[in-house]
């Protein structure tokens, strides 16, 4: 994923969908993305009472969390696959050759 990016989960949704406020949820949708874009947590922007920033901070630690935890997956494949790329690839596989040759040998009899 490169910056600005990451990726919206289906389970995030449904999260979002459990709200019945349209407000609520729109200023919880707004957080997510503005979170999973830049990386900041502004949703404390949007004037909401006590008990619905409440509920909306419940929702997005879990939320939060898991954008993380995603990003850092996928940082870290990209390192392995940059090391292996670093040491020329993936090199053939073994039974493949010998399959080959010993098919080649087939053919000249």
């Amino acid at each position: 994923m490169k910056d600005g990016e990451f990726l919206f989960r289906k389970s995030f949704y449904e999260s979002c969908r459990e709200i019945s406020d349209p407000k609520i949820r729109l200023a919880t949708y707004e957080a997510i993305c503005e979170y999973g874009v830049t990386g900041q947590n502004n949703w404390e922007q949007y004037s909401l009472t006590e008990t619905e920033q409440g509920m909306i901070k419940i929702i997005l630690k879990s939320i939060y969390s898991t954008i993380d935890d995603t990003k850092m997956r996928y940082k870290r494949a990209q390192e392995i696959g940059r090391k292996g790329g670093l040491m020329g690839g993936r090199g053939h596989k073994k039974n493949a050759d010998a399959k080959s040759n010993s098919e080649a040998v087939k053919d000249i009899s």
